[in-house]
């Protein structure tokens, strides 16, 4: 099939021996797959195993503490401030997560980790470090980045919605 990968698809074994059989499964999108797989032993129909297959495929997804949105306190020009906010990685596959700090902004605002592994279910404290270049209030929009680690079966990239820094600067 297309989402269920058999190796080796065929081969002998001969008597009192075994053949271990990997069964590799590779999602195309998000959804709960089953399929029934057919053992043919020696050519006769007669003597065929049929297994049942079941996998579940999961899109990359996280959360982000307090619906996404930071405020930072006034802070004085040429000073720093910083803030935690904890993601967590809400799906059971493991993303790579990455901040995408644009040029204008990167100036003003940085994150540490700024990018990462988070294993299904897991969660990290992301602490952002303002540090304003003139008095006004700022609001910027921060995108964190994520996909699938380790396979491209499942979206690349994705934007995660809400997902806003506040700066307030009085």
């Amino acid at each position: 099939s297309k989402v269920y990968k058999c190796t080796p698809r065929e081969g002998v074994i001969e008597t009192r021996q075994f053949q271990i059989i990997a069964i590799r499964f590779e999602a195309k999108t998000a959804r709960k797959y089953t399929e029934k797989l057919i053992c043919i032993l020696n050519y006769s129909k007669s003597h065929s195993l049929e297994l049942n297959l079941v996998g579940n495929g999961s899109a990359p997804s996280i959360k982000c503490e307090g619906d996404g949105v930071l405020f930072f306190k006034p802070t004085c020009v040429g000073a720093s401030t910083k803030r935690t906010m904890r993601i967590e990685n809400t799906a059971r596959v493991p993303i790579v997560f990455d901040w995408n700090i644009s040029g204008k902004n990167a100036n003003l605002i940085s994150a540490e980790p700024h990018a990462g592994l988070l294993r299904g279910k897991e969660s990290v404290n992301v602490t952002f470090t303002f540090s304003p270049l003139k008095q006004k209030k700022y609001t910027i929009r921060l995108p964190c980045m994520i996909r699938a680690a380790g396979g491209n079966s499942l979206p690349t990239r994705e934007s995660v919605a809400a997902d806003k820094v506040w700066v307030n600067i009085n």
